[in-house]
């Protein structure tokens, strides 16, 4: 997320305000447990999550939703059918202070508990799966890659260029 907010021209942080806090703290936690040999392939995701923020609150159900729908795929529990079920009735429009109650903390435990589950596969395929399951999340906020990313350089976000952390005000 550091290279998310360098790319958005915000301060050296791993909270960036440009992107949707729970997608901010599924990156955190995917980038955690992700193997050494395939974080990098991450970066590739560092154009849609400067974009990838929404004040809708259904968000939060939707993210937590995603994230337990590709966790379900690779460890089917009770427990993460429950918060699915859950985060897919949350995500439809209704009550807005079940919502508030809501993206205060069961959408981040969600989320933890989906990514935990993920990791106790074999490596590669944790690595897949919280690869697709970070990618699929970003589509829950209507993100979308604005501009193709140039190789020479690497540009990247509202005029940052990340190869050499340079940045255009």
């Amino acid at each position: 997320m550091e290279l998310v907010s360098i790319a958005a021209h915000e301060r050296w942080s791993d909270h960036p305000c440009c992107t949707h806090p729970l997608l901010a703290h599924l990156a955190r936690r995917v980038n955690d447990v992700t193997s050494d040999l395939k974080r990098a392939e991450l970066a590739g995701l560092v154009p849609t999550l400067v974009w990838a923020n929404t004040d809708d609150p259904q968000a939060y159900a939707r993210i937590a939703a995603e994230c337990t729908r590709v966790a379900l795929a690779h460890r089917p529990t009770l427990v993460l059918r429950g918060l699915h079920d859950a985060a897919v009735r949350r995500s439809r429009p209704g009550d807005s202070r079940r919502h508030l109650l809501y993206r205060r903390g069961a959408a981040f435990r969600s989320v933890d508990l989906a990514v935990l589950a993920v990791q106790l596969c074999p490596q590669d395929v944790a690595d897949a799966a919280l690869r697709r399951m970070l990618s699929s999340a970003v589509h829950c906020v209507g993100a979308a890659e604005p501009f193709p990313v140039v190789q020479s350089g690497m540009t990247w976000g509202r005029g940052a260029v990340v190869g050499d952390r340079t940045r255009e005000r």
